[in-house]
């Protein structure tokens, strides 16, 4: 999916402007996005690293544990490919050595936010460090079509497996087996797995951000505020619904309706050369024009390796919108009686405008659980 031509021009870019000898790719979403290999276990092993080496006028190379070579090789585009002895070799020791042998003299670009101490100063001891962990930010940042349209696919499917959940599911089930339906569609639907699912039920549990599902039953009017993704080859979903345990009340379903103009007020000034604060601003006004108290730090997110990729909707990221970037526009409120209300579709942008890629779960009422 990742336009491996444009890869190569933009590492060799930033190679030239840091004046380094090589740059290197380090952290699990880095290494895919660079080497094509979806090395899973490095998230769970962090001493199993893995490094994508870039340099002048020759091919990048992939370094990994030799537990996961056979699978390196058959997932990744790059011809060379090569291991360290795990357990054995150090690996930071074992890329500087592969710099000493392949790389001119000089500094190399390495992503310190993702480097232990430890690492950084086996590499640090050969060769000058220069950070290089904002340029895979920004170069990740805009999305090939492939990712695009990949990313469309399992947020829909997300969404149906929220829809499918609350359809099965009546007065009097627990919160916990809501749940537990949920996550089963979504692994039908192909997720490699589940990392996270805040499921609140009533006044006080939908408050809660990352609510747990526990035994609570669902109550008639209970409101039930789910936010929940999964990773699909690499790639995370993460989608809010709500629903209502019976017919909602005149002032729940006016909050909600509220909360969707909001959602539609920001998603409407997401246009080619906006800015992230831009957006922002926007939000903050569409929640004063309900009468809405405002309290996010963000109003959305961008989304692809990671859940929360750069940048995101907010004051402090100076990026402005692009086509081919993705967000995540995910308005949250919390009223003292009614409890926590939240809603979050995926957006990409494009020459044109915004372009609402979610949409499988229908957001014009809340979902009626009976």
């Amino acid at each position: 999916m990742v336009d491996r031509d444009r890869l190569r021009r933009s590492v060799e870019l930033e190679r030239q402007a840091l004046g380094a000898a090589a740059l290197v790719a380090m952290a699990p979403e880095n290494i895919y996005y660079a080497s094509g290999a979806y090395i899973d276990s490095q998230k769970d092993i962090r001493e199993r690293a893995n490094f994508a080496v870039f340099f002048p006028h020759r091919p990048p190379l992939l370094l990994t544990s030799d537990i996961e070579l056979a699978g390196a090789r058959a997932q990744s585009p790059l011809e060379d490919v090569r291991c360290y002895q795990e357990f054995a070799d150090e690996p930071a020791a074992a890329l500087a050595a592969l710099l000493q042998v392949e790389a001119a003299p000089g500094p190399v670009g390495v992503e310190t936010d993702y480097l232990p101490a430890r690492w950084q100063a086996i590499l640090a001891a050969s060769r000058e460090l220069i950070p290089a962990d904002r340029f895979w930010d920004r170069l990740r940042m805009v999305k090939s079509q492939g990712e695009i349209d990949f990313l469309a696919r399992i947020h829909r499917d997300t969404e149906r497996a929220i829809l499918g959940a609350f359809a099965a599911s009546r007065p009097g089930d627990s919160a916990r087996c809501v749940a537990a339906r949920m996550m089963g569609l979504l692994a039908e639907r192909g997720a490699d797995s589940i990392p996270f699912l805040a499921l609140g039920l009533g006044r006080q549990g939908s408050r809660l951000v990352h609510a747990r599902p526990d035994d609570t039953p669902l109550e008639a009017g209970d409101v039930v505020r789910v936010d929940f993704g999964g990773i699909f080859g690499g790639y995370w979903s993460d989608t809010a619904r709500m629903a209502v345990v019976g017919p909602p009340s005149p002032e729940q379903e006016a909050l909600w309706q509220g909360l969707i103009r909001i959602r539609d007020r920001i998603i409407a000034a997401m246009r080619p050369g906006s800015s992230m604060v831009e957006v922002y601003e926007t939000g903050k006004a569409a929640y004063a024009a309900e009468g809405l108290p405002f309290a996010m730090p963000h109003v959305g997110h961008s989304i692809g390796l990671e859940i929360h990729e750069y940048p995101l909707l907010c004051p402090w990221h100076d990026e402005v919108l692009q086509p081919g970037m993705v967000f995540e526009v995910e308005p949250f409120v919390i009223d003292p009686e009614l409890g926590g209300f939240h809603v979050e579709d995926l957006v990409a942008i494009t020459p044109d405008g915004p372009r609402v890629l979610t949409g499988a779960f229908d957001t014009s009422r809340l979902f009626v659980i009976d």
